[in-house]
């Protein structure tokens, strides 16, 4: 999602595209389907022509793929780890892939430390394996990427992507759509760095490998359109941000929903489009759209939400509803405070952002003795 972030003006919003909905996996779970209980003559393939599908049907991980498909995501990660704790000491890859799978859902579900545990032993044992392929230990680089890309540490995330990128080149090559995948996620993270020049190279780059692409995805083309769209943002070019954001919502509405998390995304970027062209019922609009469906299916205490309440608040201050916007600051810093901590970057914006409002507001008491009474330390 996009969070604002503040100036000393209380001028322009940041955007910050949230790593659990924007980010990309490469799919061990799809790179090893399971064959129904079925063996066949006809040899599933990794995508760089290994053999590596589970050697045996488990129950629990075709469970936890219908309850991630339906985005019940607690429930989906208790399946998978189920699955893997189902399978011996023969069937280490299968093991791998349901790990790497609750990985998945502990980042979704922002248990970030969750997440490194499973990745960094899917790692072990694809490490260990001799039948285990480099494109599928790729995935699990992507993986831990992801996760320190949620945490903040952008570089550490850098460095782990572009691991996976060199293994995904050499393998694949160039132009396949998971080396787009990796450009986009390398592009993100040169948008944190603010190299903006770098990060629509690397969007672009992954746009025209996707678009040529002859079974063309368009969920694909929706998130780099979402990408785009960030960039053009911090660099003020709000009509060309909105040009990519709404090419992207008609795709995520009509493949994904109105009540999935990746639309919701895109409903908050629009809303931080209109805010700063001064639509404050349009924006406030979008983003009450967004937190519903965020509430709806992440919850009230994840970091999604957190940014919706963020960017809600934002609004609330640039129309003078100070006490608004001091509710819904609030409710973004405990949960940014928990998830993350003082010293994180959302955690760091969002007071930020309080601070400039309460400034605004002209109130008498002190900021640390108004936030102290709300049962917050200022970091």
């Amino acid at each position: 999602m996009i969070l604002a972030s503040s100036l000393a003006s209380f001028g322009k919003s940041k955007c910050c595209c949230r790593g659990e909905k924007g980010i990309y996996f490469i799919d061990l779970d799809k790179a090893m389907p399971y064959n129904g209980g079925k063996e066949s003559e006809s040899v599933n393939k990794s995508v760089d022509g290994e053999s590596i599908k589970p050697k045996h049907y488990n129950l629990n991980y075709r469970r936890a793929e219908v309850q991630e498909e339906q985005l019940n995501y607690t429930e989906a990660l208790r399946l998978y780890l189920q699955a893997a704790e189902g399978y011996g000491e023969d069937d280490n890859l299968d093991r791998a892939t349901a790990l790497y799978s609750a990985g998945k859902m502990c980042i979704v579900l922002a248990q970030y430390d969750k997440a490194v545990d499973y990745l960094t032993e899917t790692q072990a044992i694809l490490n260990g394996d001799i039948q285990a392929n480099q494109v599928n230990l790729s995935a699990v680089y992507n993986g831990l990427a992801n996760v320190y890309y949620c945490q903040g540490n952008y570089d550490k995330a850098f460095i782990w992507y572009d691991m996976a990128l060199e293994i995904v080149e050499k393998k694949l090559g160039e132009n396949h759509p998971v080396a787009a995948h990796m450009y986009d996620n390398i592009g993100r993270v040169f948008w944190t760095q603010k190299k903006y020049n770098e990060a629509l190279e690397y969007h672009f780059k992954a746009l025209a490998i996707f678009e040529k692409n002859p079974s063309k995805d368009y969920m694909d083309i929706a998130k780099i359109y979402n990408s785009i769209a960030s960039v053009y943002f911090e660099q003020d070019k709000y009509d060309d941000a909105l040009e990519y954001l709404l090419k992207a919502l008609a795709i995520d509405e009509k493949i994904l929903g109105k009540d999935h998390p990746g639309t919701a995304t895109v409903y908050n970027n629009i809303a931080n489009v209109y805010r700063e062209q001064d639509k404050y019922d349009e924006a406030l609009k979008y983003q009450f759209k967004a937190l519903a469906v965020d509430e709806k299916i992440l919850g009230k205490n994840h970091s999604d939400t957190a940014m919706d309440y963020n960017n809600i608040a934002l609004t609330y201050g640039y129309q003078g509803k100070y006490k608004d916007a001091f509710t819904y600051y609030l409710r973004a810093i405990r949960i940014d405070l928990d998830k993350f901590g003082p010293e994180h970057p959302d955690t760091i914006k969002c007071l930020d952002n309080l601070h400039t409002t309460y400034e605004r507001s002209k109130c008498e008491e002190p900021f640390e003795d108004w936030l102290a009474r709300q049962g917050i330390t200022p970091p």
